[in-house]
């Protein structure tokens, strides 16, 4: 049985190089389509940081563009930033308990000597925001 399956594959070595060719890209395609399914349903912002605030205002995301038509609009890259001076208005507002202008800034740790820890970019966040999450102290004062 494996020896007529053998000289089938060398009579006919092109139909079988290109089945082989076929079944190697569906495959590849296949593992690609569930890597981006995989990477899209874990895509998101993380939640953790505001678990403790009710409502989150933030600014528009998208813009349009000039002369454009009224339904057409372009995703803005970065977030949009909110006037804090906008928390003030949104606190004298009847039911609100409390209104916190968070505001993030780059931050790097740095260490004794003034060396740059390399690393992935990060966020800094006044101390005020600190009651939007559910993070306490383990140790130490409040700023």
């Amino acid at each position: 049985m494996l020896t007529l399956a053998w000289q089938t594959i060398r009579s006919r070595l092109g139909g079988f190089a290109g089945a082989f060719l076929a079944v190697l890209c569906g495959t590849a395609l296949m593992a690609a389509c569930g890597i981006l399914m995989e990477s899209g349903l874990r895509a998101g912002v993380p939640t953790e940081r505001y678990a403790a605030a009710a409502v989150v205002v933030g600014g528009t995301q998208s813009v349009r563009p000039p002369g454009a038509d009224a339904l057409s609009s372009e995703q803005v890259g970065e977030q949009p930033s909110v006037p804090a001076a906008l928390a003030g208005r949104i606190a004298a507002v009847p039911g609100v308990r409390a209104a916190v202008a968070e505001q993030s800034f780059p931050a790097q740790v740095v260490t004794r000597d003034g060396q740059v820890l390399g690393g992935r970019e990060s966020l800094g966040h006044n101390w005020d925001a600190a009651v939007l999450a559910p993070f306490t102290l383990r140790g130490g004062d409040a700023p």
